[in-house]
């Protein structure tokens, strides 16, 4: 179903004080920086190597703002390289509940 990781995406109050973690001290270099309106995001790609990393910052009231509030900085999702999104979601809907 899965290729790959597509990206790991870390939730952050502020892109800005994140990145010299992952550029200076690890050496990892940014690639790009944008704003996404919905759901009001900025989005900082890092090139981890193997793994593309996301710093995820809200910039308004939305689903990641309220994310860091309760949960703080840190992994807020993993987002897999699938080869058909239809059948992959069919396919997990088909399938049992973890317990």
């Amino acid at each position: 179903m899965s290729d790959h990781v597509d990206h790991v995406g870390i939730a952050a109050h502020n892109a800005d004080q994140a990145m010299p973690f992952y550029v200076e001290r690890l050496g990892l270099t940014v690639i790009g920086d944008e704003r996404a309106a919905d759901p009001g995001v900025r989005l900082v790609y890092i090139d981890g190597g193997n793994v593309m990393l996301q710093l995820v910052e809200p910039y308004r009231e939305g689903p990641v703002a309220r994310f860091l509030r309760e949960r703080g900085e840190g992994l807020h999702h993993v987002c897999f390289n699938v080869r058909g999104i239809g059948a992959s979601l069919a396919a997990l809907t088909e399938r049992e509940p973890l317990q």
